[in-house]
């Protein structure tokens, strides 16, 4: 599986720092200035667990401090991949959830480009409600716990 997520820095990284978070396994792909975070991807990881702590060590070798986990999630875009991650699914069955194929039908709509066709991703906020109402906060909260625990772990150090 891959996860994609945002830590929140102690200080913005050097140039040379960013560089080099660039060529990290991982793969630090964005840099925010206010507050300073980096956004990364971890692949090849079977839990959210083991791609923060693999994300966290990565950025922290660089020698800036993780401080904690971003948790700005309502102006996300998904992908099925996404929430297939987010609510612990398989790829196939949110997509057959999102075509009606299978469920209660009414998932939101994709979010479209300027011509009104559909992209490849929804917002995160309507798609997590959806579950929420169709499946409960067990299922629709499930990512928001994980951040929250990964949070409250960096911050005790």
């Amino acid at each position: 599986m891959s996860y994609t997520f945002t830590v929140l820095l102690d200080r913005v990284p050097t140039d040379d720092e960013i560089e080099a978070g660039m060529r990290t396994p991982t793969g630090v792909s964005g840099i925010d200035h206010d507050p300073p975070a980096a956004t990364m991807s971890v692949d090849d990881v079977s839990s959210w667990a083991e791609a923060f702590a693999e994300g966290v060590a990565e950025v922290q070798e660089l020698g800036v401090r993780v401080i904690g986990f971003a948790h700005d999630a309502d102006d996300n875009y998904v992908t099925e991949e996404d929430l297939a991650v987010r609510f612990g699914l398989s790829q196939r069955y949110v997509l057959e959830l999102a075509t009606d194929v299978v469920g209660p039908g009414g998932f939101p709509p994709r979010v479209e480009d300027d011509d009104g066709s559909p992209l490849e991703y929804w917002h995160w906020a309507p798609t997590r409600e959806w579950f929420r109402k169709h499946f409960g906060d067990d299922v629709a909260d499930r990512f928001d716990r994980e951040i929250d625990t990964a949070d409250r772990a960096i911050k005790s150090r």
